[in-house]
């Protein structure tokens, strides 16, 4: 359901949902984080992020990020001045030394990728 209203664009419905959901995995937070970014709201995929790391940051959640969640954000981030800082700030809130090395080794593929696409251009 999160997904269909996604696609479709229909952002406050989507929000509606989620919120009155019990039990929120991975999936549903990638689905809310890549909503916001695909219908051009960079800000409005951060929240949910900022939530998910917040509640895996305080123990009170289980759901951690996942591939997906490091794409959409990191992409997002890119879009965002000065985004690129406070996301190594708030990946700071609990994740393993590995995770984080996991990140930045994301974040120079995908350097490299936008590098390369620009060259072809």
């Amino acid at each position: 359901m999160l997904t269909c209203y996604t696609k479709h664009g229909m952002l406050p419905e989507v929000r509606v949902l989620f919120e009155r959901m019990g039990v929120k995995d991975v999936v549903c937070w990638n689905v809310m984080i890549d909503g916001y970014a695909q219908h051009g709201c960079p800000y409005g995929a951060l929240v949910p992020f900022r939530k998910m790391m917040m509640m895996h940051g305080n123990g009170n959640g289980k759901v951690r990020p996942n591939e997906i969640t490091i794409e959409v954000v990191l992409l997002v981030h890119w879009s965002v001045v000065g985004g690129f800082i406070r996301m190594l700030r708030i990946m700071a809130l609990g994740l393993t030394f590995e995770w984080v090395l996991h990140w930045l080794i994301c974040i120079v593929n995908v350097g490299v990728w936008i590098m390369r696409a620009r060259c072809l251009m």
